[in-house]
């Protein structure tokens, strides 16, 4: 999976050096990306494919936020001006079966 996040350039690079020390270690992350936008911010984790169906939820106290499923498991969520519905999301992100790269095209 190709990421453009400076997250995925600081964590791959230690995973390679510990590797070129001898290590054995898989670099597979959990994706995370965020931005600052016209005012907003967006916060996006996880993995989700075309098929997962996306529940969109929108509650000016907690915020706005689109969550993608697959067999009633999480496998995304990206947060408008929310991010801590991000933070409570990757413990149920990762504790979720991990989907399979090929899957998601």
């Amino acid at each position: 999976m190709h990421l453009e996040h400076w997250h995925h350039a600081a964590d791959s690079a230690q995973i390679a050096a510990r590797n070129i020390l001898g290590a054995n270690e898989t670099y597979d992350p959990l994706p995370y990306f965020w931005s600052h936008q016209l005012g907003h911010s967006l916060h996006y984790i996880g993995r989700h494919g075309r098929a997962d169906p996306a529940e969109i939820r929108s509650d000016t106290r907690s915020g706005r936020a689109v969550t993608w499923t697959r067999g009633g498991r999480p496998t995304a969520v990206l947060a408008l001006d929310a991010p801590h519905l991000v933070r409570r999301a990757r413990a149920a992100l990762q504790a979720a079966d991990r989907p399979e790269i090929g899957a998601m095209q």
